[in-house]
Protein backbone atom coordinates (compact mmCIF):
# COMPACT_ATOMS: atom_id res chain seq x y z
CA UNK A 1 0.00 0.00 0.00
CA UNK A 2 1.29 3.40 -1.02
CA UNK A 3 1.01 6.14 1.52
CA UNK A 4 1.32 9.74 0.32
CA UNK A 5 2.07 12.31 2.95
CA UNK A 6 1.32 16.00 2.69
CA UNK A 7 5.06 16.70 2.53
CA UNK A 8 5.47 14.45 -0.52
CA UNK A 9 2.44 16.03 -2.12
CA UNK A 10 3.72 19.59 -1.60
CA UNK A 11 7.19 18.67 -2.96
CA UNK A 12 5.58 17.19 -6.06
CA UNK A 13 3.50 20.37 -6.54
CA UNK A 14 6.64 22.52 -6.22
CA UNK A 15 8.41 20.45 -8.90
CA UNK A 16 5.45 20.79 -11.25
CA UNK A 17 5.29 24.56 -10.69
CA UNK A 18 9.03 25.01 -11.30
CA UNK A 19 8.87 22.94 -14.48
CA UNK A 20 5.90 24.94 -15.76
CA UNK A 21 7.60 28.23 -14.86
CA UNK A 22 10.70 27.27 -16.85
CA UNK A 23 8.52 26.42 -19.84
CA UNK A 24 6.73 29.79 -19.66
CA UNK A 25 10.05 31.61 -19.24
CA UNK A 26 11.50 29.88 -22.30
CA UNK A 27 8.57 30.84 -24.55
CA UNK A 28 8.43 34.39 -23.19
CA UNK A 29 12.13 34.94 -23.82
CA UNK A 30 11.83 33.70 -27.40
CA UNK A 31 9.55 36.62 -28.25
CA UNK A 32 11.39 39.23 -26.21
CA UNK A 33 13.58 41.51 -28.28
CA UNK A 34 17.18 41.97 -27.22
CA UNK A 35 17.67 45.68 -26.52
CA UNK A 36 20.98 47.23 -25.60
CA UNK A 37 20.19 50.59 -24.03
CA UNK A 38 22.91 52.49 -22.22
CA UNK A 39 22.92 55.54 -19.97
CA UNK A 40 22.64 58.84 -21.93
CA UNK A 41 20.93 57.12 -24.89
CA UNK A 42 17.82 58.74 -26.32
CA UNK A 43 14.62 56.67 -26.23
CA UNK A 44 11.01 57.07 -27.35
CA UNK A 45 8.31 56.34 -24.78
CA UNK A 46 5.18 54.40 -25.77
CA UNK A 47 1.93 56.36 -25.40
CA UNK A 48 -1.46 54.95 -24.49
CA UNK A 49 -3.98 57.23 -26.17
CA UNK A 50 -7.59 56.19 -26.01
CA UNK A 51 -10.32 57.42 -28.31
CA UNK A 52 -12.46 60.22 -26.93
CA UNK A 53 -15.43 61.29 -29.04
CA UNK A 54 -16.15 64.26 -26.77
CA UNK A 55 -12.71 65.71 -27.42
CA UNK A 56 -12.89 64.64 -31.09
CA UNK A 57 -9.80 62.44 -30.77
CA UNK A 58 -9.34 59.09 -32.43
CA UNK A 59 -6.73 56.90 -30.74
CA UNK A 60 -5.85 55.27 -34.04
CA UNK A 61 -4.51 58.56 -35.39
CA UNK A 62 -2.58 59.60 -32.28
CA UNK A 63 1.21 59.10 -32.10
CA UNK A 64 2.35 55.71 -30.80
CA UNK A 65 5.55 57.06 -29.22
CA UNK A 66 6.64 60.39 -27.76
CA UNK A 67 10.03 61.79 -27.02
CA UNK A 68 13.00 61.49 -27.33
CA UNK A 69 13.96 61.28 -23.66
CA UNK A 70 17.41 60.83 -22.16
CA UNK A 71 18.14 57.67 -20.12
CA UNK A 72 19.53 58.61 -16.71
CA UNK A 73 19.83 55.20 -15.05
CA UNK A 74 19.22 51.50 -15.75
CA UNK A 75 17.78 49.24 -13.04
CA UNK A 76 17.40 45.70 -14.39
CA UNK A 77 14.51 45.79 -16.87
CA UNK A 78 13.56 49.34 -15.87
CA UNK A 79 14.89 52.66 -17.10
CA UNK A 80 14.89 56.01 -15.38
CA UNK A 81 14.24 58.80 -17.89
CA UNK A 82 13.92 62.58 -17.59
CA UNK A 83 10.39 63.67 -18.56
CA UNK A 84 8.70 67.01 -17.81
CA UNK A 85 11.32 67.95 -15.23
CA UNK A 86 10.93 64.70 -13.25
CA UNK A 87 12.62 61.31 -13.07
CA UNK A 88 10.23 58.62 -14.33
CA UNK A 89 10.80 54.87 -14.12
CA UNK A 90 9.50 52.85 -17.08
CA UNK A 91 9.83 49.25 -18.18
CA UNK A 92 12.22 48.49 -21.00
CA UNK A 93 9.30 47.05 -23.03
CA UNK A 94 7.66 50.49 -23.14
CA UNK A 95 10.57 52.25 -24.83
CA UNK A 96 12.21 52.16 -28.22
CA UNK A 97 15.70 53.36 -29.10
CA UNK A 98 15.52 56.75 -30.82
CA UNK A 99 17.23 56.85 -34.20
CA UNK A 100 17.16 60.34 -35.75
CA UNK A 101 16.07 60.49 -39.37
CA UNK A 102 18.67 61.24 -41.98
CA UNK A 103 16.79 64.41 -42.92
CA UNK A 104 17.10 65.59 -39.30
CA UNK A 105 20.89 65.29 -39.38
CA UNK A 106 21.57 66.88 -42.79
CA UNK A 107 22.17 70.62 -42.59
CA UNK A 108 20.48 72.92 -45.09
CA UNK A 109 23.87 74.29 -46.24
CA UNK A 110 25.18 70.96 -47.49
CA UNK A 111 24.54 70.12 -51.15
CA UNK A 112 22.08 67.26 -51.35
CA UNK A 113 21.39 65.54 -54.64
CA UNK A 114 17.87 64.38 -55.26
CA UNK A 115 16.24 62.51 -58.07
CA UNK A 116 13.69 65.27 -58.53
CA UNK A 117 15.99 68.22 -59.22
CA UNK A 118 15.51 68.08 -62.97
CA UNK A 119 12.09 66.43 -63.13
CA UNK A 120 8.68 67.99 -62.81
CA UNK A 121 6.88 66.43 -59.89
CA UNK A 122 3.20 65.73 -60.43
CA UNK A 123 0.94 65.13 -57.45
CA UNK A 124 -1.82 63.59 -59.56
CA UNK A 125 -2.20 59.99 -60.44
CA UNK A 126 -1.71 58.59 -63.92
CA UNK A 127 -5.49 58.36 -64.33
CA UNK A 128 -6.03 62.11 -64.52
CA UNK A 129 -8.24 61.90 -67.60
CA UNK A 130 -11.42 63.94 -67.65
CA UNK A 131 -14.47 62.21 -66.26
CA UNK A 132 -12.69 60.00 -63.75
CA UNK A 133 -12.51 62.56 -60.96
CA UNK A 134 -15.33 64.26 -59.13
CA UNK A 135 -14.60 67.77 -60.36
CA UNK A 136 -14.85 66.61 -63.99
CA UNK A 137 -18.12 64.70 -63.64
CA UNK A 138 -21.43 66.16 -64.74
CA UNK A 139 -24.02 66.90 -62.12
CA UNK A 140 -27.50 65.40 -62.39
CA UNK A 141 -28.93 68.74 -63.56
CA UNK A 142 -26.30 68.96 -66.31
CA UNK A 143 -27.09 65.42 -67.43
CA UNK A 144 -30.84 66.11 -67.54
CA UNK A 145 -30.22 69.23 -69.67
CA UNK A 146 -28.45 67.03 -72.20
CA UNK A 147 -31.48 64.73 -72.39
CA UNK A 148 -33.98 67.45 -73.35
CA UNK A 149 -35.05 67.77 -76.95
CA UNK A 150 -35.26 70.99 -78.98
CA UNK A 151 -38.99 71.37 -78.31
CA UNK A 152 -38.50 72.49 -74.71
CA UNK A 153 -40.16 70.95 -71.67
CA UNK A 154 -43.10 69.35 -73.45
CA UNK A 155 -41.23 66.29 -74.66
CA UNK A 156 -38.11 64.73 -73.22
CA UNK A 157 -36.10 61.79 -74.40
CA UNK A 158 -35.08 59.07 -71.98
CA UNK A 159 -31.91 57.52 -73.37
CA UNK A 160 -32.20 54.24 -71.49
CA UNK A 161 -35.52 53.11 -73.06
CA UNK A 162 -35.15 55.04 -76.33
CA UNK A 163 -38.71 56.33 -76.38
CA UNK A 164 -40.37 59.72 -76.12
CA UNK A 165 -42.80 60.57 -73.34
CA UNK A 166 -45.14 63.53 -73.62
CA UNK A 167 -45.22 65.31 -70.27
CA UNK A 168 -48.94 66.15 -70.65
CA UNK A 169 -49.95 62.65 -71.75
CA UNK A 170 -50.20 59.68 -69.43
CA UNK A 171 -47.71 56.86 -69.40
CA UNK A 172 -50.15 54.62 -71.28
CA UNK A 173 -50.01 56.89 -74.30
CA UNK A 174 -46.22 56.73 -74.65
CA UNK A 175 -45.08 56.63 -78.24
CA UNK A 176 -42.64 54.00 -79.35
CA UNK A 177 -40.39 54.72 -82.40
Amino acid sequence: MLVVTSKDYSMRQDEICKKKHKSWEKHYNLRRRDVHIKVNDLVLLQTHFLSAAGRKQVGKFMPKFEGPYKVLEIKGNNLVIWKNGRNITVNIDQVRVYRPRQSDTISSDSPVETLYDEQEVSHRSNRSHQGQFKEHRKTSSQESEGCRSRQGNTTREIPRNKRKINSTASKDQALKP
